[in-house]
């Protein structure tokens, strides 16, 4: 994972992270479990990879499908990465209660709030991080809604998100949303949050832990020096690589305020 964090850094636009351990604790929960490790529950790949399925097809609805407030994939990139370095952003998605919604009934507001508030929450992201913790500041937040969503909800949803959530000085206002017409398949409705937040920091100091330890033994190290042109400094880039990302992350949870002094007014002598 190392490896493949050094290639994304240089070549993609922006990054969906995915953790397996933050899945299987999604998939747990959906069986009414409580799911602590991998050893004391053992789902299949099937469920773990439809959570993933069904994000994607949520993200690229407002291309597909007609809407009152369409989004187009380009304005991830556009609105959430405002720096090179902190293109990895933390996406929720409530998988499971809008199976429960059935079509053609009339949604009731509270039932879109915690709709809402479920793809918001810690427990429903796809890595195993805090976007709207006391220690994450927000670079941009993306709210897209399917099915039954309007746009008074949204704006409603937009303005809990700016009082709820840590911005940067220079960020406050960075909310955008979309709206695509089409619900999901078998609900009426389903929300994803998008995040570019610092909190993201805490992924990738687990990625060096995980990576420093398996480098100091060795282990599965003769898979990468036996290919032809494979340089053993590569091993060390990549460890520069993973603590450039987490100092970047770093500057903006611990940025300062930026206090303006207001112009003084101007006395009218004429």
């Amino acid at each position: 994972m190392g490896f493949a964090t050094k290639e994304l850094l240089e070549n993609a636009t922006c990054v969906f992270p995915i953790e397996n351990r933050a899945l299987l604790e999604i998939v747990g929960r959906q069986r009414n479990g409580i799911v602590k490790d991998f050893k004391s529950a053992c789902p299949s790949f099937e469920d773990m990879n439809s959570i993933i399925v069904n994000m994607l097809l949520h993200v690229t609805s407002g291309s597909r499908f007609p809407g009152s407030l369409n989004f187009d994939m380009n304005e991830l990139n556009t609105n959430m990465v405002p720096f090179p370095k902190l293109n990895f952003l933390c996406a929720g998605f409530n998988s499971s209660l809008y199976k429960s919604l059935k079509n053609g009934k009339r949604i009731s507001k509270q039932v879109k709030d915690e709709v809402f508030l479920t793809s918001c929450s810690r427990i429903n992201q796809m890595v195993k991080v805090d976007p709207l913790g006391p220690k994450s500041t927000l670079m941009g937040t993306t709210l897209i809604g399917r099915g039954s969503f309007t746009l008074t909800d949204m704006r409603g949803y937009v303005e809990k998100m700016q009082s709820k959530g840590r911005f940067t000085p220079w960020s406050s206002r960075a909310v955008k949303i979309g709206l695509c017409d089409t619900p999901p398949k078998g609900g009426s409705l389903a929300m994803l949050s998008v995040h570019n937040t610092s909190s993201m920091v805490n992924l990738f100091q687990h990625i060096q832990r995980q990576f420093t330890k398996l480098h100091k033994k060795k282990a599965h190290v003769h898979h990468y020096t036996k290919i032809p042109g494979f340089d053993a400094d590569n091993f060390a880039q990549c460890s520069n690589s993973l603590g450039e990302i987490m100092d970047s992350y770093a500057e903006i949870e611990n940025m300062s305020p930026i206090n303006i002094p207001r112009l003084k007014a101007v006395k009218d002598f004429s």
